[in-house]
């Protein structure tokens, strides 16, 4: 039997619909005990509207509904994320007592502390409670809240592409289920997991015991930080700034010298033409991340014993180095190293917290970890052994599947969202 889902009690025919920052995802499996990627759907949104949350959420109605149509899933019910840039999630100290009277507690504290009217917004909780906490006063409850605006603009836009919305979900708990059977056994309760979804808006912190999440974050440092940085240094749109990042071998300058500047007059100087004619030459001869996906295929060569497929190497730690003296590539190490010391607080307010416990491993998500050497820069500073996650990787293709907008790649480390959207509970 195949194994990827048969511990989750899967709802047959329903699809997971992401609304990312630099794209929305369309993702169908087949309505069998052993699902294979039946649809696969992406259309991505324009550099100039991906700050705007309402200009990304009208561009999906005019273009999803024809998408939808194209794939075949007209009239299916779908499961939807919530933008991470529109979530708000605080972990409070509530203390025990009845369940009405908790939750009532629970709903004032929210409020006082994220400052928001509990009359505009959707409010959900996750009650932390292990065997250790129990005998406390308090207990450590997520609470997660999302305008009660944008929760029915998103029904609305999923109603006008004739499908039937029955399930809105925070994005860091929908990595948490797409990788669920990764920890069926029961020992695997025993196990902490950090997932990093380096996204393109947002760097996702999820840590879970087992299949239990019990701390989660958005850190705002992610690929459109690296593209506005990219930007600064070479010039040009934020487009052509991404091109020329992901081209390059490596993330770091090592030759010694700053980066050219300007001039006075707001012209480029000659080092800044020279450096911007050679970045155009290299991203037009090469494909993104080629470099990222060498990489990969080595880290994956090295891979040994029972890991799943979904985690393609033993520890990222150990990967072989990529080149270092590229005098073209953007330099990304302060905003690497600002997103590394926010992590780093996050793990040490789980330690905090849990001390019995420690990271026994990382898997890196998001589109932003095919830069596997990324990756690497931020297992190696927090001193974690860590993995890239393919959240794909264990499913096959239907031989008549429909895919629309998806590029040919290795990995698909972007799409553990959309899955776990078609493996999560409905509850609308």
């Amino acid at each position: 039997m195949n194994m990827a889902f048969n511990v989750l009690k899967r709802d047959a025919g329903l699809i997971g619909i992401d609304f990312g920052f630099s794209s929305v995802k369309v993702l169908g499996l087949s309505n069998d005990d052993s699902p294979v990627i039946a649809r696969m759907g992406q259309i991505e949104f324009p550099d100039t509207i991906r700050d705007d949350v309402n200009e990304r959420l009208a561009y999906a109605r005019e273009h999803l509904s024809s998408l939808i149509s194209r794939l075949r899933l007209t009239g299916a019910r779908a499961a939807c994320s919530i933008p991470a840039s529109r979530t708000v999630i605080q972990h409070l100290q509530v203390p025990r007592c009845e369940d009405s009277q908790f939750e009532q507690n629970f709903r004032e504290q929210f409020a006082a502390t994220a400052g928001c009217d509990l009359n505009s917004i959707v409010l959900r909780h996750i009650v932390i409670d292990g065997e250790h906490r129990r005998s406390q006063s308090q207990c450590e409850v997520i609470g997660i809240a999302v305008s009660r605006d944008l929760v029915m603009k998103l029904v609305e836009l999923a109603k006008a592409c004739r499908l039937r919305p029955v399930a809105m979900h925070a994005e860091p708990l929908a990595v948490l289920r797409a990788f669920d059977h990764i920890t069926q056994h029961r020992t695997d309760d025993e196990l902490t997991t950090v997932y990093l979804d380096i996204g393109a808006g947002a760097t996702k912190v999820l840590i879970a015991h087992g299949r239990s999440p019990v701390f989660a974050k958005a850190i705002p440092v992610a690929g459109r930080q690296f593209d506005q940085r990219a930007c600064e240094q070479v010039g040009g749109d934020l487009t052509l700034a991404r091109k020329h990042r992901l081209a390059s071998s490596t993330f770091m300058r090592t030759d010694g010298v700053g980066q050219p500047q300007a001039t006075h007059d707001g012209r480029d100087s000659a080092a800044v033409a020279a450096r911007r004619q050679a970045l155009h030459a290299r991203a037009d001869a090469a494909p993104s991340n080629t470099v990222s996906r060498e990489l990969t295929a080595a880290v994956a060569e090295r891979c040994a014993g029972n890991l799943p497929p979904e985690m393609r190497s033993p520890d990222i730690r150990h990967a072989p180095q990529a080149d270092l003296a590229d005098p073209l590539a953007v330099d990304l190490t302060e905003l690497l190293d600002t997103l590394t010391d926010d992590i780093s607080m996050c793990l040490r307010y789980h330690q905090s917290k849990y001390p019995e416990r420690r990271i026994d491993r990382a898997i890196f998500l998001g589109g932003e970890s095919v830069c596997a050497d990324l990756c690497q820069y931020v297992a190696k500073r927090l001193r974690l052994r860590a993995h890239l996650g393919d959240p794909l990787a264990r499913l096959s293709r239907h031989p008549n599947m429909k895919g629309e907008g998806i590029p040919p790649a290795q990995a698909y480390p972007g799409w553990a969202v959309p899955l776990g959207l078609c493996v999560s509970p409905t509850d609308l």
